[in-house]
């Protein structure tokens, strides 16, 4: 754990990060690169515990998923038995509040599919007086930290979706990408999922 403390210190700012490990990790703060159209909203603890849960008040339930790992089927699984999905898979929580705790990430090809699907809820949710909430896991840490340990494994090349879906929007959007120190030094295959 140590280690693990020691190497996100070193890669995050002394403000952005607190919390343990695992599963019990805790939220990232706003971070400098974070946007509101990040993969990861990046709130504190101390949002979260302000969060007006009562029935018939701003909000009614909380429900928390996580540890999904790519696993796209589990994951529609989960918010179907949350309730916070239609049959056409469409938000119908109402004002619930949807916490995906972490580990999206690694160990599964569904991953993509997963982030975007989270967008689309946060943005039905929104719509209808809810909220989702993500938070990092220790895999999207480890992604963060380029530690790929558990991207690809029998279940399948993690790193290939998000090539086929980033890369041609990279190229458009930000030509040169490639180029980025940071990114010029890894293997080609991996860049797309480091941006």
């Amino acid at each position: 754990m140590n280690r693990i403390r020691a190497l996100v210190q070193r890669r995050l700012p002394a403000h952005a990060w607190h919390g343990g490990g695992g599963a019990k990790m805790g939220a990232l703060r706003r971070h400098p690169l974070a946007s509101s159209t990040a993969p990861f909203s990046t709130h504190s603890a101390a949002a979260m515990s302000r969060l007006e849960l009562q029935p018939g008040g701003p909000h009614s339930r909380l429900v928390c998923l996580g540890d999904c790992h790519g696993d796209k089927s589990a994951f529609e699984r989960q918010l179907q038995v949350a309730q916070v999905i239609d049959a056409e898979g469409n938000w119908c929580g109402g004002s619930d509040v949807l916490v995906q705790i972490g580990d999206v990430l690694d160990r599964g090809v569904g991953e993509l599919h997963i982030l975007l699907r989270l967008a689309d809820l946060t943005k039905q949710a929104a719509a209808a007086g809810g909220r989702v909430i993500q938070l990092m896991g220790n895999h999207e840490l480890m992604n963060y930290c380029a530690d790929w340990r558990y991207v690809s494994g029998p279940w399948g090349d993690g790193f290939a979706p998000f090539a086929d879906y980033l890369t041609p929007a990279l190229d458009e959007k930000a030509p040169g990408w490639r180029e980025l120190p940071a990114l010029a030094q890894l293997p080609h295959e991996h860049q797309a999922r480091a941006a």
